[in-house]
């Protein structure tokens, strides 16, 4: 057998063969890890070049490569966090405008994970991004007479929603939004709410269309019970034939109504976390999914109730039908004994000062707050004082809080301090004339203060800061 000469000795012509083939694979893996580690590099410098701090890189890259293993890689190539003084939570229910929300899009089509074609930007347009309003409802809802709906705008958050994901167009196509919210001590209790419609394609689950939603802290971590993925075909509850009326059919068509979500904040104050929202077509670009949310970032209800005094109203918390949630309502700090304080709705007879809270316990342990504070609107005209005749400032505020009671001798004012459950912290009386000082600089958080005096009782929510 000839024998060929190689720089290690005589080796074989078919272990030659070996040879080159092995070092032929080997140098394509050396190149194939060569790029990655390239492309790696380069996503890092860009991270840097945003002033993401390097733990965050670290994190975000490691992130990268989970889900890119499951087939759910976001690319985070792009994911500064620019100060804004608009980054507060008033601004993520779009009440006025997109403000600071970013927008990507890219695409998932052909089994590749999704992967985003641009860097965030601003002004998020239609079809694919959406401001609603108005008092209609999904077209593909309700499933039937007896089924819940979805309106336009999520009730009781405002007269404007999220829409995310181009209506029935099934097309590969990812959607992402981002907020970058700074946390204060108004957005502890950070409530959202959130409905889709969706097509159950039968697919294996990493290849379904999905929608979903994730809070980050500053190191990049999931704020616990911050996360959640929908994805039809899975253990999701709540979810609703659709009518077939609409452009999604009832065979595959799916919804879930206005479902609203808790998330305790509290360790975050200062802190600037980053929401992201995701909506995505199946892998195979033929079934779609499309999203609508809401943010609720103060605790308390934003439409309050209003009463006449001896009046009953009705105070509801919120529901699904299909979900067995657990309540436990308060009264000025003191929980309602039961059945009335662990059902649903209560029918309380307020006064004017009243504050009321209802725990909402959910099956996934992610619990929440909403804050009812009556207004008495009908009051009469010897005891009517207007809020606006009393001047609380600054707030928020530091170190002193200041009542202005104008130049109107109202002889003496009582003055209570409530904490969030409705618990006296702090009272005292004062002249109910001229400005008077009360000193807070031992105190913080979210407080609502009440003042009693001849004309009338007057309630303001108060934020302390240290």
């Amino acid at each position: 057998m000839k024998q060929k000469l190689s720089a290690s000795g005589l080796i074989p012509r078919s272990a030659g063969f070996l040879f080159t083939l092995c070092f032929s694979i080997c140098a394509f893996a050396q190149n194939q890890k060569a790029q990655d580690t390239s492309e790696e590099k380069i996503t890092r410098q860009k991270m840097k070049e945003e002033g993401l701090p390097f733990p965050v890189i670290d994190k975000l890259i490691q992130q990268n490569k989970e889900l890119e293993a499951v087939g759910r890689k976001v690319n985070w190539i792009s994911m500064k966090q620019n100060p804004s003084a608009n980054s507060s939570c008033s601004g993520m229910g779009v009440e006025n405008g997109w403000g600071v929300w970013q927008w990507q899009m890219g695409t998932n089509s052909g089994g590749n994970p999704p992967v985003f074609t641009n860097p965030p930007a601003l002004n998020p347009a239609a079809p694919n991004f959406s401001i609603t309003s108005g008092p209609g409802i999904d077209p593909n809802t309700p499933g039937s007479p007896s089924s819940p709906s979805i309106p336009y705008v999520c009730p009781g958050f405002g007269n404007h929603s999220i829409q995310i994901g181009a209506t029935c167009a099934g097309d590969g196509v990812v959607e992402r939004l981002t907020y970058p919210l700074t946390v204060t001590v108004q957005d502890t209790n950070f409530t959202y709410a959130y409905a889709l419609v969706i097509e159950d394609a039968g697919h294996l689950p990493n290849e379904q269309p999905f929608a979903g939603i994730c809070i980050y802290d500053t190191t990049g971590n999931p704020v616990p019970c911050g996360c959640f993925t929908y994805t039809p075909g899975t253990s999701l509850p709540g979810l609703y034939s659709v009518n077939g009326n609409g452009c999604a059919p009832s065979s595959i068509g799916e919804y879930k109504p206005w479902t609203t979500v808790g998330v305790n904040l509290a360790a975050y104050i200062g802190q600037t976390v980053t929401v992201v929202i995701i909506n995505a077509d199946c892998i195979y670009g033929s079934h779609f999914a499309y999203s609508y949310w809401d943010f609720l970032c103060s605790s308390s209800v934003p439409f309050q109730p209003q009463f006449c005094s001896g009046q009953q109203i009705t105070l509801c918390a919120p529901t699904d039908p299909n979900i067995s949630y657990a309540y436990q309502w308060y009264l000025n700090g003191s929980a309602i004994p039961p059945p009335a304080g662990t059902q649903t709705c209560i029918t309380p007879s307020p006064t004017q000062g009243d504050t009321f809270w209802v725990h909402v316990m959910q099956p996934s342990v992610c619990n929440f707050y909403l804050l009812f504070t009556p207004t008495d609107t009908c009051l009469s005209a010897a005891n009517e004082i207007s809020e606006n005749e009393i001047t609380v400032f600054p707030n928020p505020s530091s170190g002193s809080l200041f009542i202005d009671f104008g130049n109107k001798n109202s002889g003496k004012a009582e003055i209570s301090f409530s904490d969030v459950m409705g618990r006296i912290v702090y009272a005292t009386t004062v002249p109910a004339i001229g400005k008077q000082a009360i000193d807070v600089s031992h105190s913080s958080g979210i407080y609502f203060l009440k003042l009693k005096t001849a004309y009338g009782i007057v309630a303001k929510k108060i934020v302390i800061e240290k």
